[in-house]
C-alpha cells in the first residue's frame, strides 16, 4: 500500500506485511513501512516483528544491503564507532588488519565478512558509512544497537562482471548459523504476542561536505573509545 501525507513535508510511505510461518513452530508477522520525502536524499526503513503464537520464539534479523560503483572503488572506506571487530572464519583472519578498506576489482577473490559491535550514542544511535576513495561520494546506514546490536561487513571485490560489491549489516546476529550463535548471546528471543522494532536510515552523501559530515558524526559516537581487536574467529566454523 502507498500512501502521501497531505500536510507538508508530505511524507511517502509504502507498506506490506510478510508472514513466516510453520506449523507448531513459528507464528511470525513483518510489518514492513519504507518512508521518504519528495527530493529527500535519504529513505528510512521501519520493521515491526509480532510473534503471533503462544509460546516464546527464537529470531534473527539480519539487513543485508549491496553497493558498488561508484559508491565502491579501490580504496574506498567503511568506517563505523567500532568497539569490536574479529574476522567470520580463518578466510577473513589474514585481511584483517585491512578490514577497513577496500581492494581493486580481483579475479578469483573470494567473500570476506568480518564480524563488528558497533558503539553508540547515549540513546544508542550509530553510524556505518561507505564512501568512494576521494572521499566525495557516499552512502550511511543510521540504526540503534538497542535494536540491531551487532553488524557485518561482506566484501566481495571480485571482477566488475562478477561481483564487486559489498554488503553494510546492521542486525540482532551475525551471519553464522543460530546453532554457534547461542553460546555467543546472540539469538533473543520474542514472547508470544509481543512486538520487536528495527529502523533504518539510508542516507545518500552527494559531495564531500556531506561525507565529511557523516564521518564526524561517527567520531562524535567513537568518541575515543577503544576498538577491541579478536584476530581469530568468534566461533570454530567446521573446514571446507
Amino acid at each position: 500500500m502507498v500512501s502521501i501525507d497531505e500536510q507538508p513535508p508530505y511524507i511517502i510511505r509504502l507498506k506490506g506485511d510478510l508472514k513466516e510461518q510453520a506449523f507448531k513452530k513459528i507464528n511470525f508477522v513483518i510489518a514492513t513501512e519504507l518512508s521518504t520525502e519528495a527530493g529527500a536524499q535519504h529513505f528510512s526503513l521501519h520493521d515491526t516483528l509480532t510473534n503471533q503464537g503462544d509460546y516464546p520464539a527464537e529470531y534473527e534479523a539480519l539487513y543485508h544491503s549491496n553497493f558498488g560503483p561508484p559508491l565502491l572503488d579501490p580504496g574506498a572506506g567503511f568506517n563505523a564507532p567500532v568497539q569490536q571487530v574479529s574476522p567470520f572464519n580463518d578466510r577473513a583472519a589474514p585481511e584483517l588488519s585491512d578490514y577497513q578498506t577496500y581492494k581493486p576489482p580481483t579475479r578469483d577473490y573470494d567473500e570476506t565478512v568480518f564480524n563488528v559491535v558497533p558503539y553508540g550514542d547515549e540513546e544508542g544511535e550509530t553510524l556505518a558509512v561507505l564512501h568512494n576513495k576521494a572521499g566525495d561520494l557516499g552512502i550511511s546506514l543510521g540504526f540503534n544497537i538497542q535494536q540491531l546490536p551487532v553488524f557485518s561487513l561482506w566484501k566481495n571485490t571480485d571482477t566488475l562482471n562478477q561481483g564487486y560489491v559489498t554488503g553494510l549489516e546492521p542486525g540482532t546476529s551475525f551471519a553464522y548459523n543460530r546453532s554457534y550463535q547461542r553460546a555467543l548471546n546472540r539469538v533473543p528471543t520474542i514472547g508470544p504476542k509481543e512486538q520487536r522494532h528495527f529502523d533504518i536510515t539510508y542516507t545518500f552523501l552527494p559531495d564531500k561536505a556531506a561525507v565529511d559530515q557523516a564521518l564526524q558524526r561517527v567520531q562524535s559516537i567513537q568518541h575515543n573509545r577503544p576498538t577491541e581487536v579478536h584476530q581469530a574467529p568468534l566461533v570454530a566454523l567446521p573446514k571446507e
